[in-house]
């Protein structure tokens, strides 16, 4: 089972919280109108635990070692999120640095 891990910090009092591990997802509990930045990192490697359907048509057109893919979408639930940023199937990406066609951050639109 994959999993959600990592370093966090309080944004308010700047206090970390060390590495915080999750299934499905950590939770974030913020005042209305409040705001969360979140970045996550897909560290996943080797062979993906699934069959991966290899002739979709928003699959990467570049060449692929599925031996050693596992690509990740994230979608929060319960957050104002504009839709490109939330997790479409066609926005995954990998730890190798390949990504689908939909594939966005705040960072790079």
């Amino acid at each position: 089972m994959y999993a959600f891990s990592g370093d966090c910090i309080d944004f308010n009092s700047g206090r970390p919280l060390g590495i915080v591990s999750a299934w499905p997802g950590p939770a974030f509990v913020i005042n209305q109108y409040g705001q969360v930045e979140i970045t996550f990192i897909n560290n996943l490697t080797g062979k993906h635990m699934f069959t991966i359907e290899k002739n979709l048509d928003y699959m990467y057109d570049g060449p692929i070692d599925f031996d050693n893919f596992i690509p990740l979408a994230v979608h929060i639930h319960g957050m104002a999120n504009p839709p490109k940023y939330d997790g479409p199937p066609e926005a995954w990406y990998t730890k190798f640095g390949l990504h689908g066609k939909d594939y966005a951050t705040f960072s790079n639109p």
